[in-house]
């Protein structure tokens, strides 16, 4: 059973060397942006690796965050 790491700032910085350093070594991540679509990119390279990724989007009270499930 592979782990999954949930690593927040996913599209870019330490959160992205992060990310991409956890899907090379074989790892499922739960990648979070603000927007959804600063994880296009990693989503296209590692999308088949079953991962969620999770775009926060500005949350707050009248909006709810958006995911795709690319597994």
């Amino acid at each position: 059973m592979s782990q999954v790491w949930p690593i927040t700032g996913s599209s870019r910085g330490l959160g992205r060397a992060f990310a991409e350093a956890a899907f090379e070594s074989g790892f499922q991540v739960a990648a979070t942006a603000r927007n959804i679509e600063d994880l296009a990119e990693l989503k296209d390279k590692y999308g088949d690796l079953g991962t969620v990724m999770i775009g926060a989007g500005g949350l707050n009270a009248r909006r709810s965050p958006s995911s795709i499930n690319w597994s």
